[in-house]
């Protein structure tokens, strides 16, 4: 119960701070709500059975994930793809897709990911990521004993095998005892440090990136030009080592 009211006040905090952000941005003009990665490759699941989510490979080119890669399917996933995000998804690619085999559709694995959830109030387990460059969950803990137990509960929910990976995170010096709140704030410091040295807002399409965090609510905003250059960002954050499902996204109207 105490866990549980701790998280009822964490996230009025966070949202309180959050909506002081959005009404200090709100002032430099006006944005879209705030939508989510998952959001967009929800809207793209609607356009293309079988979807497992996309991203955009180092030599320029996006990867797909489907059910069935069928050869004959690029033309339509193409299509999908630009009704989603708009012709500019294409901008800094090659212009040429690649098609992979899926093992699990973007929808279960939020689904798997909404059943799980509740292993956030477990001691050790620090955040759930849905990695749309794995085709897979990514669920990231502190110590041995957290990476023992979160599979017997993946077995318990029936998450399929390969669907779920367990990472442990190594502590940084001068942590080695610090309790799994203070773990995850220092982790949020860090990302928001890889976001800067990388100058995440000079990407283009990228208008500017703002952060607040509080516990274990980590909303990062990155305002977008168009949603365009979702795949780019995507593929910066990951290299950064940042989790999408810690980014919120604006579009300016």
């Amino acid at each position: 119960m105490h866990r549980r009211l701790k998280s009822v006040a964490v996230l009025v905090l966070a949202l309180t701070l959050l909506s002081q952000v959005l009404n200090g941005f709100a002032q430099h003009g006006t944005y879209t709500r705030p939508l989510s990665f998952s959001d967009y490759w929800a809207q793209v699941a609607e356009r293309v059975a079988g979807f497992g989510g996309a991203f955009l490979g180092p030599e320029g080119r996006i990867h797909v994930y489907l059910a069935d890669p069928d050869p004959t399917r690029e033309a339509a996933v193409v299509q999908a793809l630009v009704g989603v995000f708009g012709e500019e998804v294409f901008t800094e690619t090659t212009g040429v897709i690649t098609l992979l085999q899926g093992d699990f559709a973007i929808g279960d694995l939020a689904h798997m990911k909404g059943r799980l959830v509740y292993l956030l109030d477990s001691d050790g387990v620090l955040y759930i990521d849905l990695d749309e460059s794995q085709n897979s969950l990514v669920i990231v803990v502190e110590d041995e004993v957290a990476l023992q137990m979160v599979p017997l509960h993946l077995r318990v929910q029936g998450i399929p095998e390969g669907a779920a990976t367990v990472e442990i995170l190594p502590r940084p010096a001068g942590l080695e005892l610090a309790t799994g709140e203070e773990l995850l704030q220092e982790l949020v410091r860090e990302w928001q440090r890889e976001m800067q040295s990388a100058r995440l807002q000079d990407l283009p399409g990228v208008g500017s990136v703002a952060y607040i965090w509080h516990d274990f609510v980590v909303p990062f905003r990155i305002e977008l030009a168009s949603p365009g250059f979702i795949l780019l960002v995507a593929r910066e954050l990951r290299a950064l080592g940042v989790p999408l499902s810690a980014v919120l996204l604006y579009e300016r109207e």
